[in-house]
């Protein structure tokens, strides 16, 4: 299993305020980035499409967490995307 570690990702995240969790299958990437800072959803809403104030519960489960945050309870936003590795 390939673990990825924050540093992968950005060194200037608050990970006191933030989190990545991700599934990866052996093909495919599904991530998970979510927050629990105060922010203006629709200001937010309007500049980043796809982000959603819901977390997807059975995308869950399985996640591998590497950032910040473990747990979405009081998270504000998501963030979700998928990606294929060849």
């Amino acid at each position: 299993m390939t673990i990825l570690r924050h540093r992968s990702f950005s060194e200037d995240i608050a990970a006191d305020k933030y989190g990545i969790k991700y599934q990866f299958d052996g093909t495919e990437f599904r991530v998970m980035v979510f927050t629990n800072e105060d922010v203006d959803t629709s200001s937010a809403l309007s500049v980043l499409s796809g982000l959603t104030t819901l977390t997807k519960i059975l995308f869950l489960p399985a996640l591998i967490c590497i950032l910040g945050l473990t747990d979405t309870t009081g998270a504000e936003l998501f963030y979700y995307f998928e990606f294929d590795v060849y």
